[in-house]
């Protein structure tokens, strides 16, 4: 009996040297997936984007808030709002979950506007304004559990998190108005495209500075931003339009859009953890690896930075739209998924 104990367990041990390492959550059952709760309905389930439009403009209103939707004031109060929750008025009103919701839905529709430098009211379209908190919920639920199986490891030889944070804090943050000293012009490489939201922009260029290798041939689509998850590159390339040279970036949206990024990077990143415990993912974290904050209400994901130092529970970051340079970790609220690179 003894000796069929020892070979199970020695079985046991062999299968699990060879599970994948990826993980959801620090706080999960084996049973279980952390965002199964998001298929369980509540009572925001069935409202819908429109009814967080409507309870935003209201409260807007109520606060003489001058806010019209679809300015650039509107996308910066809902970026600075989605990230900070600094608005205590708005984060203690009564329709704050469908409100939050909403805003996160608007500022990943207008990145993608702004992005495509197309114009499109996506807000005043039927089919947004009808998509209700459970429709969120189940696509976010098929994006958050659909890993690659296999972990690639191909790159991380290669990789200097010491070059990449040496980036991060070479271009991250904000910089002097030089009229005044005041930290008001963001800055940006400029042998990269720039966006409204360009966090996920930012991260992905300081992984390149750090050694992770493009993936795809930026030439063979030409000029523009190319849907993939399967590929990763971002470069200015030349077009011939006649005898007329046509500079311009082309770019996979795995590097710039922060879903997309996530889908990508399970098959890069040595795992990609959620923590909802602060104080884990601070014990886990290293500089040089990349962090998205996760609405845990609905789980979308929607925002992208890199960790630029760590001592003891002393934690930096750098990103963009947040322009932040070794902004405290403590500032962030969400949870968070750690991309660990290191």
């Amino acid at each position: 009996m003894k000796k069929v104990f020892i070979y199970v367990l020695a079985v046991l041990i062999v299968l699990s040297n060879n599970l994948p390492c990826y993980a959801y959550s620090d706080d999960n059952s084996a049973q279980k997936s952390y965002w199964d709760y998001l298929l369980d309905e509540d009572e925001i389930s069935f409202l819908t984007m429109r009814d967080g439009q409507k309870a935003l403009s209201d409260y807007f209103q109520k606060y003489n808030m001058d806010m019209l939707i679809g300015t650039k004031e509107y996308y910066d109060y809902i970026v600075d709002q989605t990230l900070t929750h600094d608005d205590k008025n708005l984060l203690s009103n009564d329709n704050y979950r469908v409100i939050n919701a909403y805003m996160l839905q608007y500022k990943l529709y207008s990145d993608n506007c702004f992005e495509n430098n197309t114009q499109e009211k996506f807000y005043d379209n039927e089919s947004f304004l009808d998509t209700t908190i459970n429709e969120i919920r189940h696509r976010n639920y098929i994006l958050l559990n659909s890993m690659y199986k296999e972990n690639a490891n191909k790159s991380m030889a290669s990789y200097s998190a010491s070059n990449a944070v040496a980036y991060a804090v070479q271009w991250g943050g904000n910089e002097a108005d030089p009229s005044n000293g005041i930290l008001a012009n963001h800055k940006h490489n400029p042998a990269y495209p720039q966006y409204s939201g360009d966090c996920t922009n930012f991260v992905s260029q300081c992984l390149y500075a750090g050694g992770i290798p493009f993936v795809g041939n930026p030439s063979s689509l030409g000029i523009g931003v190319h849907t993939s998850t399967t590929n990763w590159y971002c470069s200015k390339i030349t077009e011939w339009h006649g005898n007329t040279p046509v500079q311009g970036f082309s770019l996979t949206t795995s590097w710039n859009r922060v879903q997309d990024f996530y889908t990508y990077m399970h098959s890069v990143a040595n795992s990609i953890i959620h923590y909802s415990s602060r104080n884990t993912f601070i014990s886990m974290c290293a500089p040089g690896d990349v962090a998205q904050l996760v609405d845990s209400d609905t789980g979308t994901v929607h925002h992208s930075i890199i960790i630029t130092s760590k001592s003891g529970y002393n934690v930096t970051y750098c990103s963009h739209s947040h322009y932040r340079t070794n902004e405290p970790l403590t500032t962030v609220t969400d949870t968070l998924f750690l991309f660990d690179f290191t």
